[in-house]
């Protein structure tokens, strides 16, 4: 039976957690913020934190850094991700949520699985990692193009995430970000019957990524899906650049050689059949974009 001194614990418990929560920017914290949340010094603000962590109502992420478990939510509870993007920004920034992550978020693709796709132009330690059950993918990008994302409404967050143009771009950059070349013909035709589609726009952001493998490979995509704007395939055929190219690099090297594109095609752009519902063709490795 519970004592009052087990209901006064509770109630300090969930009197911290709802300051703590209150203060967050979606459910993410920092030392110095919790300890003005919780009305403490420093020092004591470490003691209860450390308290919290060992009692799993605080998720340690990096040091000073903390996600706060909601009382309501189940402790499987996936991040959203507004709360995923705030746990970037804090660890990989100058950073953008993009690649099959914002794809997913425009409604160009479905994604299933508990990850977000982040390009830093910070320092990046490791490619892969997870924290509370989401796995974050991080690639290198030059930090300015990492800067010149613009932020987004999430929920209450301003998050900087790729727009479908720049999503495309970067995907014909290194078809892996969206999930490989199929995914990425899914994504373009899937852009092209959008009120949003901008095909200018698009070729803006192929030109400032600076890669005549991206043109080849948008060329080839927009001939081979019959896309009506004839100007994506000049402007591909103007800037076409010497050599041979695979139009997915991150499977092997065989099937014809077009050399009108300079491509060799290894990747069928059409499945035989559709997706079943629980597959998922996300990539195992991402290919390092030409950048690095």
């Amino acid at each position: 039976m519970p004592t009052q001194k087990d209901s006064s614990l509770a109630e300090r418990l969930r009197e911290d957690l709802h300051n703590l929560a209150r203060a967050a920017r979606a459910r993410v914290i920092t030392h110095d913020e919790a300890a003005r949340a919780l009305a403490m010094s420093p020092r004591q603000a470490t003691v209860r934190i450390y308290s919290l962590v060992g009692s799993g109502w605080l998720h340690r992420i990096r040091r000073g850094l903390y996600l706060v478990q909601a009382l309501e939510a189940p402790p499987t509870a996936p991040l959203t991700l507004e709360a995923s993007s705030v746990i970037a920004i804090s660890l990989f920034s100058p950073c953008y949520v993009g690649g099959w992550t914002a794809a997913e978020h425009w409604g160009l693709a479905r994604h299933r699985g508990r990850s977000i796709f982040v390009a830093s132009g910070g320092r990046v330690r490791q490619r892969s990692l997870v924290i509370d059950g989401t796995e974050y993918h991080v690639v290198k990008v030059p930090p300015a193009r990492a800067a010149g994302v613009r932020p987004v409404w999430r929920g209450r967050q301003l998050v900087p995430i790729s727009d479908q143009e720049r999503t495309i771009a970067d995907g014909l950059v290194s078809p892996a970000w969206l999930g490989g070349a199929r995914r990425l013909a899914r994504v373009l035709e899937e852009a092209s019957r959008g009120e949003h589609w901008n095909p200018e726009r698009l070729l803006r952001e192929v030109r400032a990524a600076r890669s005549g493998a991206a043109f080849k490979r948008l060329g080839y995509i927009a001939q081979e899906l019959h896309l009506p704007e004839l100007e994506l395939v000049d402007e591909a055929r103007a800037h076409r650049t010497a050599g041979i190219v695979r139009l997915d690099p991150a499977i092997p090297a065989r099937g014809r050689i077009t050399k009108y594109w300079g491509l060799q095609i290894n990747a069928t752009l059409a499945p035989a059949r559709p997706p079943l519902p629980d597959e998922d063709d996300e990539p195992s490795a991402i290919d390092a974009p030409p950048w690095e």
